[in-house]
């Protein structure tokens, strides 16, 4: 709540204590007591000692739970002020109606029971809103942590896609292979995406898609002599308005060529297919590998990069996505991701 709508807010309270102090109903009708001015001077009186309990007091007592010491400060405050009014102020503004009378442990009763409703009412209202803010300001500390860890996560995979492009055509340059122009043409879509594309939250699914389907193509030009590369993509009209988080599926899809290609040297086989059913994206692939070069638990953890969508996984789409990972005969994933 701004400052603006907080003052407006007390001024509002305070002006309905002061309205409830003179108007009363007799005989079914409403009246105005006939010293409005005093009876505004013991409102003034009574706002200050309640504002001193709701915004003084609270700060060394309620909120660093010490509340016992907030209870005694409280009863004192208002018993001396309340012997303050009928022993000064009331003698000195009501004498003939008000102040003719000594002070009594009953008339300071009686004064309790006028401010304890006031009193509860600014105090209530103090401490709704400042349990308000701090839920507030917490959730936006949450937001940030969670975009600042967004932020660190994403950028150890952009590098990481990058580096293993430039291996694939340094590879292409030293041999002089005349697939090395459209290789960086290739490349250049992947740098554009990567530059351009994910300084955002979310991107198109059919960027994610168009992404992943240019970085299978370079791992296609690179390694297709030694084994057979598939991949299966949705059409365009499916992936309409749909959006995801960028570089959700990149890590999988490059594990299927970081542990095929990395422990066979022929007969590879790698099968990924990306399709979208009810507003969800499902991603599977399988790829072979060799288990006397390869640990399976390295396979699951799979480094940095699963390690990595898996956190953004949970950050992103909580209780949202499932995935499974098995590597026995074969390395599978089965990722499943509601988008909606």
């Amino acid at each position: 709540m701004s400052k603006i709508k907080k003052i407006g807010l007390y001024i509002t309270i305070s002006a309905l204590y002061y309205l409830e102090y003179i108007v009363y109903i007799y005989k079914g009708d409403l009246h105005i007591t006939e010293t409005p001015l005093a009876d505004l001077v013991y409102v003034f009186g009574h706002l200050c000692l309640i504002y001193f309990i709701t915004f003084i007091f609270p700060k060394n007592t309620l909120y660093k739970k010490r509340y016992i010491l907030y209870i005694v400060c409280v009863i004192i405050s208002v018993s001396l002020y309340g012997i303050f009014e009928e022993s000064i102020l009331e003698r000195a503004i009501s004498y003939e109606s008000r102040g003719q009378d000594p002070v009594k442990p009953m008339s300071i009763l009686y004064f309790w029971g006028e401010i304890s409703i006031p009193l509860l009412t600014f105090v209530s209202a103090k401490l709704i809103i400042d349990n308000f803010e701090k839920e507030k300001k917490l959730s936006k500390i949450n937001q940030d942590n969670l975009t600042n860890k967004l932020k660190l996560l994403k950028s150890q995979i952009q590098p990481h896609v990058l580096f293993n492009s430039l291996n694939n055509i340094y590879n292409f340059a030293l041999n002089k292979s005349e697939q090395a122009p459209e290789l960086i043409l290739k490349l250049s879509n992947v740098l554009r995406y990567i530059t351009y594309e994910t300084s955002v939250q979310k991107v198109e699914l059919a960027k994610e898609i168009k992404f992943i389907s240019d970085y299978v193509d370079l791992q296609k030009m690179q390694y297709a002599d030694r084994g057979i590369i598939q991949f299966e993509k949705p059409k365009e009209p499916s992936l309409h308005e749909l959006e995801i988080a960028p570089f959700l599926l990149i890590s999988f899809v490059e594990n299927c060529f970081k542990h095929s290609f990395g422990s066979l040297t022929d007969n590879v086989s790698i099968d990924i297919k990306i399709f979208v059913t009810n507003h969800s994206l499902i991603l599977q692939t399988e790829n072979n590998f060799s288990p006397r070069t390869s640990n399976n638990n390295t396979m699951v953890e799979g480094g940095i990069g699963l390690s990595n969508v898996k956190k953004r996984l949970e950050l992103l789409y909580p209780n949202k996505y499932s995935l499974k990972i098995a590597a026995k005969n074969n390395f599978k994933v089965n990722l499943k991701i509601r988008l909606s």
